[in-house]
């Protein structure tokens, strides 16, 4: 890669900017990338010492505090953050909040329907937002004709009232495909609120009634989408054990299915660790002949 080339005149111009301006503004002045600003600065031992307010500016600040923070951030020409900063660290009181009279509150209840935010606020002298937040604390409401009279972006009917639901709730009978635990999906049905279930479940009991007590039900095909009744059969827990891949033999597959609990990525990496695989199948080995005495 070339390196870049810094004339005697790029020098002179960063030592003299970058310790009051910095390395972004030198950036689109030189012509010349961050880092390259950024290595440059240290050969050179240059420091900042812009974020310092000076004497001048805090006396300004001092003041014209009372003014907002946008318009001396935009008389100075420094970051909003040093001027609060300077505020801050200098104990420095600003206007504060005054209370509603209670004649201001009476005019504002009174004509909260019929006047607008911005009209309210002008006979009493507050702003918009703070009629409108004042408005919010004291419970007042508008209706939606009056809403759309005013021409109001702000109005109680944009909020949810008690017992409304988001526009994207669920509906019974909605379908929904979830994996369980070892990462194979299921189709679920909503029979009531908050209440989900497996569809096969429910297609299969329609046609047959309940699962009989101690069985559960297998996918004959493999395709557990696959929700029609005559897909599914009723089988006990311990066969269904039986029945699963590599059961009795804890072949490598079902080992490596078995710790990765079907994480694609999990899988891979498991497969390249002959080690693990041997102790699980052993663990495995181990735990069916302490049930197998048990029993």
């Amino acid at each position: 890669m070339k390196a870049l080339i810094w004339t005697a005149a790029d020098i002179e111009f960063l030592t003299a900017n970058y310790p009051s301006k910095g390395g972004s503004w030198c950036v689109s002045r030189l012509g010349k990338p961050l880092g390259s600003i950024k290595a440059k600065v240290k050969k050179l031992g240059l420091q900042r010492h812009g974020f310092h307010i000076t004497s001048e500016q805090g006396n300004y600040i001092r003041a014209n505090r009372n003014h907002t923070t946008a318009e001396i951030v935009a008389h100075l020409g420094i970051s909003r953050s040093r001027v609060l900063g300077y505020i801050y660290r200098n104990h420095l009181n600003r206007k504060t909040y005054t209370v509603y009279s209670p004649a201001e509150i009476e005019f504002l209840t009174a004509n909260s329907g019929h006047m607008s935010w911005k009209e309210i606020g002008k006979n009493i002298g507050r702003s918009e937002d703070s009629t409108k937040n004042k408005a919010q604390q004291l419970g007042l409401k508008r209706t939606p004709e009056q809403c759309l009279t005013l021409n109001e972006k702000y109005c109680s009917r944009t909020r949810f009232q008690k017992g409304m639901l988001p526009a994207c709730t669920r509906y019974n009978g909605a379908i929904s495909d979830r994996k369980d635990n070892a990462g194979i999906t299921y189709r679920h049905i909503r029979v009531e609120k908050a209440k989900w279930v497996l569809m096969h479940t429910v297609n299969w009991e329609q046609q047959n009634g309940p699962v009989p007590d101690g069985m559960i039900l297998r996918c004959k095909n493999g395709n557990q989408l696959d929700c029609r009744p005559e897909n599914w059969e009723p089988i006990s827990r311990a066969t269904h054990l039986e029945l699963n891949a590599g059961r009795k033999t804890l072949t490598d597959k079902y080992i490596i299915n078995n710790l990765s609990r079907g994480h694609k990525q999990l899988k891979e990496t498991v497969a390249k660790m002959p080690v693990l695989i041997e102790l699980k199948r052993n663990q495995l080995k181990l735990k069916r002949a302490i049930n197998e005495y048990n029993d």
